[in-house]
């Protein structure tokens, strides 16, 4: 994608465009939605059915509210354009944003250090846990991935001896 962007391909430079957007808005916006609410908006969007492969039914549900009501979705919890640190600061740990972002390699010596074993990277609809695909945790009801772009990793903690 970047080697096709930087030869001027303009379909790889719209799928940059989203994937620089997936990665760091999660991690420094200041207000519900971010940058990625604003790239949903846009009608037409460009690299729709690429954002809809990688995010799934999220980007799906959001883009198809903003599409039949605009103005009603996606209001910050802290209007843009604020300075005020005890609401940015009350944004940035509700749980939207992220701290953090692993790939698989560091995940995987993080959950080493902290005593795991067996750590492997799974399939959204993979687990050694019984009935796990009945819990919808991470697919929807047709067995659809409900965030495609997440990194699914299980392990497992020795009971102390």
């Amino acid at each position: 994608m970047l080697d096709g962007s930087l030869r001027g391909d303009v379909e790889a430079q719209k799928k940059y465009e989203w994937i620089v957007i997936e990665m760091f808005d999660q991690m420094v916006r200041d207000q519900s939605g971010g940058e990625m609410l604003k790239y949903w908006q846009q009608n037409p969007m460009p690299a729709e059915k690429f954002v809809i492969e990688r995010v799934g039914s999220e980007a799906l549900n959001a883009i198809h509210r903003l599409r039949i009501s605009p103005v009603s979705h996606g209001a910050a919890s802290v209007p843009e354009g604020s300075a005020d640190p005890g609401k940015i600061g009350s944004f940035r740990i509700s749980g939207e944003v992220h701290q953090w972002m692993y790939d698989r390699y560091s995940l995987k010596g993080l959950l080493e250090t902290a005593g795991f074993s067996a750590i492997k990277q799974c399939r959204a609809d993979e687990s050694a846990i019984s009935e796990f695909n009945s819990y919808l945790l991470d697919i929807e009801n047709d067995g659809s991935v409900r965030k495609p772009d997440s990194l699914f990793i299980e392990a497992v903690k020795p009971l102390p001896s």
